[in-house]
């Protein structure tokens, strides 16, 4: 059983991993950027939880509509392939305050 809570990670080592995570974004963007980074944190979540909320709605319709999840798992493929591109355009490094 020790074992078993070793392997599993607390919610104290999530949240310790946060607070890693805000420490590098004030010391990176300041107070104004970290303010910006936990709004963009928050929109991040938000979009991904609609988004698991309405996922298996739609993929449900789909295979009741068509008989199959093909189109479906395609659209949510296209999807993740345009955040991959999205993803693959953001700047990289330090941001610079104005």
């Amino acid at each position: 059983s020790s074992a078993v809570r070793s392997a599993v990670p607390s919610a104290r080592s999530f949240w310790a991993a946060e607070d890693d995570h805000t420490k590098d974004c004030a010391e990176c963007l300041g107070p104004e950027g970290l303010r910006d980074c936990r709004r963009d944190d928050g929109v991040i979540v938000f979009c991904g939880t609609v988004g698991g909320a309405i996922s298996p709605i739609v993929l449900g319709r789909t295979y009741d509509v068509l008989g199959t999840y093909n189109p479906g798992f395609v659209a949510l493929a296209c999807l993740a392939g345009v955040g991959l591109v999205l993803a693959a355009t953001l700047k990289r490094g330090r941001v610079d305050q104005p």
